[in-house]
């Protein structure tokens, strides 16, 4: 991703203390897969599948998880996942601007 792509992505964390280590995390990755997840309570499906936030303690708790089995440390947790239907929303027209944009309960 693009600078300009991760400030608008992460503009809730921007001024947090931890704002510049994930920035330069995902700048400094290898590349990024995007994918829209549909279905009946997809986001907290896919929260449940990728595990807790800090690898460390989804190893802990949750160790068959995306986090626990890919994450290194924080900010370095492997996957991103939307925390609601507001941010899927904006973080969908941000990433796939062409598409088309739908009702929440179709989307997610």
């Amino acid at each position: 991703m693009e600078d300009h792509e991760i400030a608008a992505f992460y503009a809730e964390h921007a001024g947090r203390d931890y704002y510049g280590r994930l920035a330069r995390s995902v700048g400094g990755s290898c590349g990024v897969a995007a994918m829209v997840i549909e279905g009946e309570d997809a986001i907290a499906a896919w929260r449940r599948l990728m595990g807790p936030t800090d690898p460390a303690r989804a190893r802990e708790t949750a160790p068959g998880t995306l986090r626990a089995r890919f994450g290194r440390e924080l900010p370095d947790n492997a996957v991103h996942g939307s925390d609601s239907a507001a941010s899927a929303g904006r973080e969908i027209q941000l990433l796939f601007p062409d598409l088309a944009p739908q009702p929440a309960a179709a989307r997610l």
